[in-house]
């Protein structure tokens, strides 16, 4: 089975069994390759990335708590998720225009 991380159980299994020195270790080149391909990217190709990534995350947000689940504190957390991304995409429109990261200048 495939959960929605896209590891399958063998994954999982194969995560749990690992030192927690050699899931540093792992995670540590996870990032180092993530790095990469970030600063390999263009700025407009930042921008349309971070872009939708900050969509998704407040689509998500939205959709969660219009669900009205009814637990408080899941619902203020994806409160503080959805607020957290309409700043992020208003400072990314600001940034799109001067070119300035708001609060660098």
């Amino acid at each position: 089975m495939v959960d929605d991380d896209g590891w399958d159980d063998a994954e999982w299994d194969r995560w749990m069994k690992l030192s927690d020195a050699e899931q540093e270790a792992e995670l540590r080149r996870v990032e180092a390759e993530y790095d990469r391909w970030v600063n390999a990217m263009t700025p407009a190709r930042w921008y349309a990335y971070q872009r939708r990534s900050w969509l998704d995350i407040a689509t998500r947000a939205r959709l969660f708590l219009r669900a009205r689940h009814g637990i408080e504190v899941l619902d203020e957390i994806t409160r503080d998720r959805l607020r957290r991304a309409q700043r992020t995409l208003v400072k990314l429109r600001i940034f799109r225009t001067s070119g300035v990261w708001p609060g660098e200048a």
